[in-house]
C-alpha cells in the first residue's frame, strides 16, 4: 500500500546498521557532525510529529501527509553528535516491513492511504 503515515523508533545506528528490502532505493549517508549546531534534530519533507530535539534511542515518532507520502520521502538528522542524510522509498515499487533498519530509524507501523489500515504497531 501507499504509505499516508510511517511510525519510527529512533535507535541512534549508522547507515551500515541498515537491513531493509529497498535495494537499490534506500540511500543513507553518515556525515561528520559539527560541534557549532548544538541539539541534535530529526527533520524530514513531510509532516514530522512530535518534533524530536537530541532523540534518546526509543523516542517514536510519525512523518505523514494529509494525503500520500511522495514517492521516496528525505530525513536529515543533524547536530553536534550525529549527521546522518537518508531517503525512504515510499512509492510501493518496494517493500515497507514493519521492524526493517532505515539507518538510525526502525519502522514500526504505518498507515496505507487508500484503505486507512494501519500494520504494524509503534512498540
Amino acid at each position: 500500500c501507499r504509505p499516508q503515515a510511517l511510525t519510527f523508533e529512533y535507535t541512534g545506528g549508522d547507515c551500515s546498521a541498515t537491513t531493509n528490502e529497498q535495494s537499490g532505493k534506500f540511500w543513507c549517508e553518515d556525515l561528520t557532525p559539527n560541534a557549532q549546531l548544538g541539539a541534535v534534530t530529526i527533520q524530514a519533507d513531510a509532516s514530522l510529529s512530535p518534533a524530536l530535539t537530541d532523540p534518546v534511542v526509543g523516542d517514536t515518532f510519525t512523518v505523514s501527509d494529509s494525503d500520500r507520502l511522495a514517492a521516496n520521502t528525505y530525513f536529515e538528522i543533524q547536530g553536534a553528535t550525529k549527521w546522518q542524510k537518508m531517503n525512504i522509498h515510499t512509492s510501493c515499487s518496494k517493500p515497507l516491513v514493519i521492524g526493517d533498519v532505515y539507518g538510525a530509524f526502525t519502522l514500526r507501523s504505518f498507515t496505507c492511504s487508500s484503505s486507512g489500515s494501519s500494520m504494524g504497531s509503534s512498540s
